[in-house]
């Protein structure tokens, strides 16, 4: 929840989009896109118990008014518009076993929201940047940059601002797939330094059409405010949300890469390291490495 973190819902987005595309040429492209549909948050509970299973639980404490207050705010379904114009650019090649080995890719997007119902309108702006170079046969080292920010004029706009949910595997591999308290936010910026190694030279199995190697380095952090912010509860307690710059994170990354037949297997195994920001829950565990594993059909 955007107005007391201890709160956490979940949401429904559905609706249709239609998309313009204009290829500037081979390599660049202009989108303009307009979708329509609803937004409904349902399921109210606290966060630090188990969503699934503890649905609504929150509404049988004796702080009844708290969930009577949230359903004010967000109850219902709501109608949501929004436009959005995107600049793509690619210019990378693929090789049929490791995936990108050379080239660049950008993407910038900018967008916004109207909910007419309750009179909320917020905007949003990201930016995806990435290039790869070839080193010998099908080694290759990958260099990205990416941020993405949601704003508004007021508390309204902002309660129902875009999120980012950033995927551990693919980001911040400090983290696991659900530390979603550290992976959602209004805010985000990510940077990935990545060396893939072929090892089919002195790793091979039957099962497997190649393995690589990874070695890897991800900084980066999420949050809902630019700098640190002080939250009250309903029971009088305080707790501190951290600001972009205070949520840095920095891991190095370790594991492997297997193609078998159409499908990519990747097994990271990261390390998280202090840097003076957010304490990882693997850090607050005194975890060492933290595991994710994706499966993914070829490289997308």
């Amino acid at each position: 929840d955007r107005h007391d973190f201890s709160l956490a819902f979940f949401q429904r987005d559905f609706g249709g989009v239609g998309i313009l595309r204009y290829p500037l040429d081979r390599y660049q492209r202009l989108d303009l896109e307009l979708s329509a549909g609803g937004v409904q948050r349902y399921c109210l509970t606290d966060f630090a118990v188990d969503l699934p299973t503890y649905c609504g639980g929150l509404r049988h404490t004796p702080l009844p008014g708290v969930a009577a207050d949230w359903d004010r705010v967000n109850g219902g379904v709501s109608p949501i518009v929004g436009p959005t114009l995107r600049y793509g650019y690619d210019t990378v090649r693929f090789d049929p076993f490791t995936g990108p080995i050379d080239g660049s890719s950008l993407l910038l997007e900018v967008g916004g929201n109207w909910l007419p119902t309750r009179g909320a309108v917020n905007g949003f702006a990201r930016l995806d940047a990435a290039h790869w170079w070839p080193i010998v046969g099908r080694a290759n080292f990958m260099l990205r940059a990416s941020a993405g920010s949601s704003f508004a004029p007021d508390a309204r706009g902002v309660n129902w601002a875009r999120a980012w949910w950033l995927s551990s595997a693919d980001n911040l591999r400090g983290f696991y797939p659900l530390d979603a308290a550290y992976l959602i936010g209004l805010h985000y910026y990510v940077a990935n330094a990545e060396l893939q190694v072929p090892l089919n030279a002195v790793l091979r199995l039957f099962i497997f059409d190649y393995i690589e190697g990874v070695a890897a380095f991800d900084f980066g952090g999420v949050a809902n405010h630019l700098h640190d912010t002080t939250y009250t509860f309903s029971d009088g307690t305080a707790a501190v949300a951290p600001g972009l710059w205070e949520a840095r994170t920095l891991t190095g990354v370790l594991g492997f890469n297997v193609l078998f037949g159409p499908f990519l297997l990747r097994v990271h195994f990261g390390h998280p390291f202090d840097i003076g920001g957010e304490k990882t829950p693997a850090m607050l565990d005194g975890t060492r490495w933290v595991t994710n594993v994706s499966l993914r059909l070829l490289f997308f």
